[in-house]
């Protein structure tokens, strides 16, 4: 016979059959006691099954708590709409400077340059000077030579180079 303290030799360890196991007196009458007073090899199997519960709360209080933080998928889908719109505004915002240094368009004029796509943008850029060509027309600027090696184009005799200039500045002795 075995052992009060030592497993069953046919018994199952696992504890799957534990909760089947009734323990009963010679009468039949079943005890309600303490796990202390259970065998060794119960109370083994009765402290591992009440860890891996425990485990187990743990596990599903955590994942219970991350579950509340999470956001619905309404929310996430509205979230997702806000970056798209973003996005868009931020592409039509470059293209309007891409526009505006095509066309070269001044930054004090930019707020004339707006449209819902590219396109839009650059036939308003396009309006925008040609009417300030014509009305604001400046002329050209005349470009002189100059410099350490420019020359004289400027017609009043005197070279545009500041060292053949220098020389002719008569010294003082």
């Amino acid at each position: 016979m075995a052992d009060e303290n030592e497993a069953p030799e046919n018994e199952d360890l696992d504890g799957e059959g534990a909760a089947d196991r009734d323990l009963s007196s010679d009468e039949g009458d079943v005890k309600r006691g303490e796990v202390s007073d259970l065998p060794e090899w119960a109370q083994k199997i009765i402290h591992s099954l009440r860890d891996e519960n425990k485990k187990r709360r743990v596990a599903f209080d955590e994942l219970a708590k991350r579950a509340e933080s999470m956001k619905s998928v309404d929310e996430v889908n509205e979230l997702i709409a806000a970056e798209k719109a973003e996005q868009d505004k931020l592409r039509l915002e470059v293209a309007r400077r891409d526009v505006m240094r095509e066309f070269d368009v001044p930054d004090g004029l930019s707020e004339f340059v707006v449209g819902d796509t590219p396109e839009d943008m650059r036939k308003r850029a396009e309006a925008l000077m040609t009417v300030m060509g014509e009305r604001g027309k400046s002329r050209p600027v005349e470009r002189r030579g100059g410099g350490v090696n420019g020359a004289d184009t400027a017609g009043d005799g005197l070279p545009d180079d500041p060292r053949k200039l220098a020389e002719m500045v008569p010294r003082l002795s």
